[in-house]
């Protein structure tokens, strides 16, 4: 549906954001695709990427857990 597509649009604008080291523009675009789809699993990887590649690592640790309490077999979060 429309709403999947934009979604999906601005995921891949979030994680090329996130590739060129825009880190507040990609975690604004993260954050408001969790805003519009909570169970949105590649948005919190993303978010956690971003944490992580900031050194934030007790946020990237909290937002991984996260993803586990909406979906135990997130391959993502073991990673």
């Amino acid at each position: 549906d429309k709403k999947e597509e934009i979604i999906e649009q601005e995921l891949e604008e979030a994680e090329e954001l996130l590739k060129d080291d825009e880190f507040e523009k990609a975690e604004k675009k993260f954050i408001d695709i969790i805003t519009a789809d909570q169970k949105n699993i590649e948005a919190y990887k993303g978010l956690a990427d971003l944490y992580y590649e900031q050194r934030m690592y007790k946020e990237a640790k909290e937002t991984l857990l996260f993803v586990l309490s909406i979906d135990k077999k997130a391959a993502c979060a073991y990673a």
